[in-house]
């Protein structure tokens, strides 16, 4: 498309800043809970066998609604 990645210039002079970003969920909505082996957990934490779960019905991110679209952060 022509465009470039801002990274085909040289980086020879400053000021540079640098922060940090991480991913975060903006807010939850049920959803069943499971482990790191994808196992659907009991009330009491235990797994339910050869009971899987994955995606957004996990966790609790999203649950029975669809996702939002939320704007970037700026600086």
């Amino acid at each position: 498309f022509g465009r470039t990645t801002g990274m085909d210039h040289g980086l020879t002079t400053g000021p540079y800043y640098a922060f940090k970003i991480a991913p975060g969920i903006h807010y939850t909505m049920g959803g069943v809970k499971i482990n790191t082996k994808t196992e659907v957990l009991t009330k009491k934490q235990q797994p339910i066998p050869a009971l899987y779960a994955a995606g957004e019905v996990t966790g609790g991110l999203h649950g029975d609604t669809e996702s939002v679209a939320i704007p970037s952060p700026t600086l």
